[in-house]
């Protein structure tokens, strides 16, 4: 068959005249992209007295209120020391991991590093916060951050940060409703991001297209109750 001859699939183009695109085809899909990225996997954990659920974000202060709380960690080869730099002024912290004093800074959540040696001079250091308010303790106000990702798109991965501070009795409880489909919220424990304590995440791919009314709720430790309202635009 010469080349103006069709070929038995009907195309006017011979085997031979192909073959040379399918060895580009084959070579292209052989192609790999690569990065690299790296991981720590530490021996010790350390944690505050809300463990793995929040395990960063410690009990409110009050200003020019006595103050008493404590980390531990766990693993390695035990015998802790802790030192910590950062913490609120009037704080301090023991070698054992107990933490006290009477905060004088003024009201705010303050962001601190703890660190915890082991006997064999092994440690771990974690971001850890502190949220000092004035007495009597409000509400928690509820802090939507990153607020220019109000939009988010169908199968599209969609992350924002969500803040309590100003209030409330730590640990705080989180809860959600009227999410799009395909969406959640999660706590640091739980999340592949790297944000500060007593953050969460709203987090996911919605799947359905619409506008929804979202409603957050966050309760402190002692039953106390705050609720805001926020409506992200989905689009396709």
């Amino acid at each position: 068959m010469n080349r103006s001859q069709a070929s038995p699939s009907g195309s006017l183009l011979d085997q031979e005249t192909l073959q040379p695109c399918r060895k580009l085809l084959r070579e292209a899909q052989r192609h790999t992209v690569f990065h690299n990225i790296s991981m720590s996997v530490f021996a010790i954990n350390l944690s505050g007295p809300s463990g793995s659920s929040n395990p960063g974000f410690l009990p409110n202060a009050t200003r020019f209120g006595a103050y008493s709380t404590s980390v531990t960690a766990s693993g390695g080869a035990g015998g802790y020391t802790f030192t910590t730099s950062g913490l609120p002024s009037g704080l301090n912290i023991s070698p054992s991991g107990a933490i006290t004093g009477t905060p004088t800074s003024g009201p705010g959540k303050y962001t601190f590093n703890v660190t915890a040696t082991d006997t064999s001079h092994v440690s771990f250091t974690r971001s850890m916060a502190i949220d000092v308010i004035d007495a009597p303790q409000p509400l928690p106000f509820i802090s939507l951050n990153s607020a220019v990702y109000n939009l988010a798109s169908i199968g599209s991965y969609y992350s924002r940060t969500i803040d309590a501070n100003n209030g409330g009795v730590a640990p705080f409880v989180w809860n959600a409703s009227g999410l799009p489909p395909g969406m959640g919220i999660r706590s640091a424990s739980t999340s592949s991001r790297d944000f500060s304590p007593g953050e969460i995440e709203l987090w996911g791919a919605p799947t359905t297209t619409g506008s929804y009314n979202i409603t957050l709720t966050v309760t402190d430790s002692v039953g106390a109750s705050t609720f805001s309202a926020s409506q992200p635009g989905e689009r396709s």
